[in-house]
């Protein structure tokens, strides 16, 4: 039992030691070894696992360790939950670690109460994180926790990405698993030998919930029916997750070669389409989620990628969420605000008094009036009031060539090659309820018909905002 326990020991210590060292490694700051302590935030529940892991850190000594942070994160969702927030409380008190109780509301819409719990224990650990200016953010999870997890992905469809579960060490997130290696017999087993107490939360014995019912009747099974499948099993997703490392390299690397060199957020279809269909969709996936998109369904995106390939349109929104969208223009794949068909959405009128230039509240860019012989004249545009407007309908005519017919907005912008999602963001000006300047297409030419050709004439000229393109 002394061999055992101090087996046990070794293997919790080592973990720990690795931790730090890693965590040293990080470079936030850190010039060298030592130059700075490590701070850090441990979700504590007061179960056995994270007990096992604030106790194992305050045991620890380095000259790197710094500030331990025990965040116990109050969901509010057992009637117990106020108790064991002064459990964790004294606990920590006890192994002069730092505490804070984080209280979150749990919305049990939408996803599930666990998905919704989960969520917000992660925004609240992440708030302390960046609060008390901590490097990472340290949770118990084991090899236990690694299988349940790889299994309710695999039961859901899970790709590789999915499939390889629960990373050692998140960098996007700061986020580290220290005891993914260990199994929760060895930590129960740890936590024994030092005399533990630690909480028992009813809800884990409600199989109504799958990982609970996948630890209580499933594992239980695998493990009779082949000895040694956790560790086995976790040699398969740790090399699963090897494997998807080596798929996100190759997935920037798509990416990368894809983009329009002037431009790191849009996509030249020409290059995407050259790709191999897997690494079609992995390079999309990739780019939506950089552009902050929702992920979305393997159903859903091989789609919208069907559609990039076989649609006859050569401009149109290939998918929107809220007010931004993405399109296809011609041979480019890119992301843009979107302006609502038929909705006017913006509309000032205005006098113009001979200024050089004009900025409406609220529009990003400067309607300009400058001299130019091929004009309208300065009495035809002080005599009436002038509407400065925004809008996506574009079913006007307008004729801007004396020696050619009068066409629609949206015709003479395919011409020009003017995309749909800048169409409405390009603005038109009106007098006396008619057309006289499209940005981008022109100004009528029958409204400059007997003008007297002594006065000074001018054009409309609408200069942008380039951050807004």
């Amino acid at each position: 039992m002394k061999k055992k326990g101090r087996k046990i020991e070794r293997h919790v210590h080592e973990a720990i030691e690795k931790l730090y060292e890693d965590l040293s490694r990080l470079g936030d700051g850190l010039e060298e070894f030592g130059a700075r302590k490590v701070d850090i935030v441990v979700a504590f529940s007061g179960g056995c696992d994270s007990m096992v892991l604030l106790d194992a850190i305050a045991r620890y000594d380095s000259p790197v360790k710094g500030r331990v942070v025990a965040v116990y994160v109050n969901h509010h969702i057992s009637p117990n939950s106020d108790k064991w927030a002064e459990f964790c409380r004294e606990k920590a008190k006890s192994l002069r670690a730092e505490f804070i109780e984080k209280k979150v509301s749990v919305s049990r819409k939408g996803e599930g109460l666990e998905a919704a719990a989960r969520l917000q224990r992660y925004k609240a650990l992440n708030d302390v994180l960046q609060k008390e200016n901590c490097l990472a953010i340290v949770t118990a999870h084991h090899l236990d926790d690694q299988i349940e997890t790889f299994l309710i992905q695999w039961m859901r469809g899970a790709g590789p990405d999915g499939l390889a579960s629960m990373p050692y060490l998140k960098q996007g997130s700061r986020l580290v698993r220290p005891f993914l290696n260990l199994k929760r017999s060895q930590l129960e087993a740890f936590a024994e030998l030092h005399q533990m107490e630690w909480i028992e939360d009813e809800s884990n014995a409600d199989t109504h919930y799958l990982r609970n019912y996948l630890r209580l009747n499933v594992i239980p099974q695998l493990e009779k029916a082949r000895r040694g499948f956790k560790a086995a099993a976790g040699r398969s997703v740790q090399l699963l997750s090897d494997s998807v490392s080596i798929l996100k390299e190759i997935d920037e690397e798509d990416l990368q070669s894809c983009l329009l060199p002037t431009n790191d957020k849009v996509i030249q279809l020409d290059k995407f389409l050259a790709l191999s269909e897997p690494r079609q969709a992995r390079t999309f996936r990739l780019w939506m989620n950089r552009m902050d998109f929702p992920t979305l369904p393997k159903v859903r995106l091989n789609e919208l990628i069907r559609q990039i390939k076989e649609s006859e349109k050569k401009n149109f929104n290939l998918y929107q969420k809220g007010d931004r969208g993405i399109f296809v223009n011609f041979n480019l794949l890119t992301v843009e605000k979107v302006v609502p068909v038929g909705e006017e959405i913006y509309s000032q009128t205005f006098t113009w008094e001979g200024q050089a230039a004009i900025r409406f509240p609220g529009v990003e860019g400067i309607l300009e009036i400058v001299e130019n012989p091929s004009g309208f004249s300065e009495s035809y545009l002080k005599a009436l009031p002038l509407t400065f407007e925004l809008a996506k309908r574009s079913n006007q005519k307008i004729k801007i060539h004396r020696l050619r017919p009068a066409k629609q907005l949206k015709v003479l912008y395919r011409e020009r090659g003017i995309p749909l999602q800048e169409r409405g963001l390009l603005p038109k000006i009106w007098r006396d309820g008619k057309l006289i300047y499209a940005a981008g297409v022109g100004e009528e030419v029958r409204e400059k018909l007997y003008q007297d050709d002594k006065e000074k004439k001018y054009s409309f000229k609408w200069a942008k905002d380039p951050e807004l393109f």
